[in-house]
């Protein structure tokens, strides 16, 4: 054994060499395998970065609704009074807290009835007619088919009614008598498409 080894000194020292030193393939499949660990480290990494920014953003949008939409119902509400009226809701603006409660015209208009001065009473209720007439039609477009039904029975009524009964439109001068002309001719206008119902 020893002159094996005496003979033959460099083939010992050859395997050494071979057993201690890495092979070429050996390192290549290490860097392999390491760059492939590396990599999944920086998938998982940014995995989670997208997660969590996503989880952040949802969170930050819900925020923001929420936010906006009780600023918007404070802001809006803030004018605006609900009250029930025989368990309906009924609101009405603190700008204009009379609106739909013509309390003193109904009272005048009954007085002119009671004596006896029905033609004194009749422009008084084609104005009150012309009123409830406009605010219908401001009404009408955020209405529901369903919704639609009675207030379109009614404006067809009045439709028929303007048809049988005309009122006068006065030409004038004056700047508020010429908003209420066009107000009125408006409003016939609108009225125009329910006669036929």
């Amino acid at each position: 054994m020893n002159l094996g080894r005496a003979r033959f000194p460099q083939r010992a020292a050859v395997r050494r060499v071979r057993r201690t030193r890495p092979t070429h393939s050996r390192i290549s499949l290490d860097t392999k395998i390491l760059r492939a660990q590396s990599q999944n480290r920086e998938v998982r990494s940014t995995a989670l970065s997208m997660k969590t920014k996503t989880i952040i953003g949802i969170s930050v949008v819900i925020i923001l609704c929420s936010v906006s939409f009780w600023l918007g119902r404070l802001s809006g509400s803030h004018g605006v009074i609900t009250y029930s009226v025989g368990g309906i809701p009924t609101s009405f603006n603190r700008a204009w807290p009379t609106y739909g409660l013509p309390l003193v015209n109904y009272e005048s208009i009954l007085i002119m009835l009671q004596n006896r001065h029905s033609k004194e009473a009749i422009p008084h209720l084609e104005a009150f007619l012309d009123a409830a007439v406009y605010d219908a039609k401001c009404r009408h477009p955020l209405l529901q088919s369903e919704d639609l039904k009675d207030i379109d029975k009614g404006l067809a009524k009045v439709a028929r009614y303007r048809e049988q009964f005309p009122r006068p439109i006065t030409n004038s001068t004056n700047k508020l008598d010429q908003f209420w002309i066009a107000r009125q001719k408006e409003i016939d206008a609108f009225l125009h498409g329910f006669a036929k119902q």
